[in-house]
């Protein structure tokens, strides 16, 4: 989940949410320094999200489909 920026809402955007979302910009998070927004493609509607990932481990987790998958895969690689 990446929040929207202030002044943002899905009304607004045009979001019913049933849009096929894709995030752009992952790459960076590697980085040390991380964008402080990504873009955000859903459907036909682009828009930006605001990063908050504070820390390494919480881009790690972001960039594996969040908590659940990160852990399994570190369960599988021990």
């Amino acid at each position: 989940m990446l929040p929207l920026l202030p002044g943002q809402g899905a009304d607004g955007l045009g979001l019913t949410g049933r849009e096929t979302i894709t995030v752009s910009g992952r790459a960076a998070l590697d980085g040390p320094d991380r964008p402080p927004t990504l873009t955000v493609a859903a459907d036909a509607i682009t828009f930006q999200a605001r990063l908050r990932l504070d820390t390494a481990r919480e881009a790690a987790c972001y960039r594996h489909g969040c908590i659940m998958p990160y852990v399994l895969r570190h369960l599988l690689a021990d």
